[in-house]
């Protein structure tokens, strides 16, 4: 049986075994441990696509992550509220979207809205149209 969720003590012991960190007694306390980061764990953050991502960000920003932020946070504030106050959403949390009404394998599902054929990959993208089901 898998167990859901863990205690950090878990993870750790996890992350040990598969040779990411290692344990060490602690250099201040001789009553707790210090774990570090094994070499294989530094060359799997090296490769890490979001960790690559940040990178080009802070190198695309010249440092100024906040700058950026700040001018991401008031182009979506300004692209709601052209829309009227509302939110993207994706489509497959819509009024719209219908799970499996198409019979062919590319497109099984369909917005009612736009009157469109969806494919699974097409359900999870972001559509400005979008109204949440729980709202209607």
């Amino acid at each position: 049986m898998l167990r859901r969720g863990g205690t950090v003590s878990r993870t750790l012991a996890s992350l040990e075994y598969k040779g990411y960190v290692s344990r060490g007694p602690s250099a201040r306390d001789g009553r707790s441990v210090e774990f570090a980061l094994t070499p294989k764990a530094e060359h799997a953050l090296a490769r890490d696509p979001l960790r690559i991502v940040a990178t080009d960000i802070e190198q695309a920003t010249d440092g100024n992550v906040a700058k950026l932020l700040d001018g991401l946070r008031r182009t979506l504030r300004n692209s709601i509220a052209r829309n009227n106050g509302r939110a993207f959403g994706a489509c497959l949390s819509c009024w719209h979207f219908r799970v499996r009404v198409r019979l062919s394998s590319r497109t099984p599902h369909h917005c009612s809205l736009l009157d469109e054929p969806l494919s699974e990959a097409d359900s999870r993208t972001i559509c400005v149209e979008q109204e949440p089901a729980a709202a209607a």
